[in-house]
């Protein structure tokens, strides 16, 4: 189901064929670095990933992490989307994409799709977490008019910057 549409992107639902991809992304070093090991180390634990996640998530709240992929080739970049977390009252915004695509724009292009999305959900405030090392990241959020919030712990204890989005009211 295809969800946003920008010049260079699409963003869609992700179904049990990306777990192939979801398998290279959740096990890149700086996925792994900067937002976690999520111990994901064959095609069905992929499989129940994303049936678990993202799958699980679009039942339950109408959004969640979407696959970003070249709207020339269909090629899968990164993911990008909202996730609703335990931890957490306000929706998160989230995205990573595989390395050998980073330096392109695809980031802010998918992640200004996925606000615009959220926008016409009603889903305000938004609000995204970061390791403080990530620095690209930080910048990012930045570029889209988040504003740094708080330092919260986080799993395991790690210290996470939080930033948020809140719509503007015109």
């Amino acid at each position: 189901m295809l969800i946003a549409e920008t010049p260079r992107l699409i963003l869609r639902r992700m179904t049990l064929s990306d777990a192939p991809f979801m398998l290279e992304l959740l096990n890149s070093d700086d996925f792994i670095r900067h937002i976690g090991d999520r111990g994901v180390r064959t095609i069905p634990q992929a499989e129940n990933y994303l049936i678990e996640g993202p799958m699980h998530s679009y039942l339950e709240h109408g959004y969640g992490m979407y696959i970003v992929a070249l709207k020339s080739t269909g090629e899968a970049v990164g993911v990008a989307g909202l996730v609703k977390r335990p931890e957490l009252t306000e929706t998160d915004l989230g995205y990573a994409l595989l390395p050998r695509f980073y330096h392109k724009g695809y980031a802010i292009e998918a992640a200004q799709a996925v606000l615009r999305h959220s926008d016409g959900l009603g889903v305000d405030p938004v609000v995204a977490i970061v390791n403080p090392d990530n620095k690209a990241s930080i910048n990012l959020l930045e570029k889209l008019g988040f504003c740094f919030l708080q330092s919260i712990s986080w799993q395991d204890e790690q210290q996470v910057l939080m930033f948020k989005r809140e719509l503007e009211v015109t």
